[in-house]
């Protein structure tokens, strides 16, 4: 999914990496909003889509994480949650490369 389409179809996109917000900025310039953490960055989000695999990534209390969003689906592009675990938690989840 390429954040370009998003943006053109009116979609609000709000990033964090704890790695490359530089080059991201250079892509997208002031055309989404940078957070300075993954709790800012779900704060009144439908959804998180997540393309890396930091280590901060790993330990999340998505029930907390969830509360601050306003529809909780997750599209875990690197495959390190369990999906029923976030399902417990209400997500709608989904794995990619997993049925």
């Amino acid at each position: 999914m390429k954040l370009h389409r998003l943006l053109e179809k009116g979609i609000q996109i709000q990033v964090y990496d704890p790695v490359a917000m530089d080059e991201v900025r250079i892509l997208f310039g002031d055309t989404i909003t940078y957070c300075r953490s993954l709790e800012e960055s779900a704060q009144s989000s439908s959804m998180i889509i997540l393309v890396t695999e930091w280590d901060e990534f790993r330990n999340v209390d998505f029930g907390k994480l969830g509360k601050k969003m306003h529809h909780k689906i997750m599209i875990d592009g690197r495959n390190i949650y369990e999906g029923d675990e976030l399902r417990e938690e209400g997500f709608d989840y989904t794995g990619v490369g997993h049925r």
